[in-house]
C-alpha cells in the first residue's frame, strides 16, 4: 500500500465496479476521496459505505463525457446529499 495521507483524489465512475474499488483502495491508503459518477445516487451510496461519517469522502454527480462537466472544477455546490 502507498501513503496518500493529506492527498485528495477524484475518482470517476466511483459509484460501482472498478471505480468504486479504486476509491476504496485510495481511501484505505489515507486519501480523502471525491467519488464522482454520472449516477449521483450511486456515488452517494458508495461514499456512505466507504466512510459513514463523511470525514474523508465526498460524492458528486459528474459526467466526464460531457465537455461542460469535464471542464468545470468540482466544488461544494456539487455535493450529493447523503
Amino acid at each position: 500500500m502507498f501513503d496518500f495521507q493529506g492527498r485528495v483524489l477524484l475518482v470517476t465512475g466511483a459509484g460501482s465496479g472498478i471505480g468504486r474499488a479504486t476509491a476504496a483502495y485510495f481511501h484505505r491508503c489515507g486519501a480523502s476521496v471525491v467519488l464522482a459518477d454520472i449516477r449521483g445516487d450511486a456515488a452517494a451510496g458508495a461514499a456512505q459505505a466507504l466512510d459513514p461519517n463523511g470525514s474523508r469522502s465526498l460524492a458528486v454527480p459528474y459526467d466526464a463525457g460531457r465537455v461542460e462537466d469535464a471542464q468545470r472544477p468540482v466544488g461544494p455546490g456539487d455535493v450529493q446529499a447523503r
